[in-house]
C-alpha cells in the first residue's frame, strides 16, 4: 500500500509524509470498520440472556471503535509526540455504559453514534 502512493516504511517517521499518507490510513480506516460492523453484528446476534457472552464480544468492538475514532480525529498521527490511546477511565466508562445497555435498543444506539462519529 505504501508503494502505490510512493511511500517506504521509514518515510513513516516522518508528519511531514501525513499528507500522502492519508489516502492509505482512509482505506485501513474504512476495512477496519467493515470489521468492526460485522464484530457488532456478531455480538448482537448473540441472545440477550447470554448477557455477558454478549457484552465480553461487544467491549473489543467498542474499544476499537473509539480508538479508531481517535485515529481520525487526530490532524498528524506519524507525529511521534502524539499518544493515541484511551484512557484507562474512557475503558471504564465504555464498560459500564455497555453493561447497562448492551442487551437493549440502547446499546445498539450507543454503538451508532461512535460508528457514526467515525465514518
Amino acid at each position: 500500500m505504501l508503494a502505490q502512493v510512493g511511500l517506504e516504511p521509514r518515510d513513516l517517521l516522518e508528519p511531514r509524509t501525513m499528507a500522502v499518507f492519508s489516502p492509505i490510513l482512509h482505506a485501513l480506516v474504512q476495512t477496519a470498520l467493515a470489521h468492526l460492523d460485522q464484530g457488532w453484528l456478531y455480538a448482537t446476534s448473540i441472545p440477550r440472556r447470554d448477557f455477558r457472552l454478549r457484552l465480553a464480544c461487544m467491549w473489543p468492538v467498542l474499544i476499537a471503535l473509539k480508538t479508531l475514532h481517535l485515529l481520525t480525529t487526530c490532524d498528524n498521527l506519524l507525529d511521534p509526540a502524539r499518544k493515541l490511546k484511551i484512557s484507562r477511565s474512557e475503558v471504564y466508562r465504555i464498560i459500564a455504559a455497555s453493561t447497562l445497555t448492551g442487551t437493549t435498543s440502547a446499546g445498539t444506539a450507543y454503538w451508532g453514534h461512535l460508528r457514526k462519529a467515525v465514518g
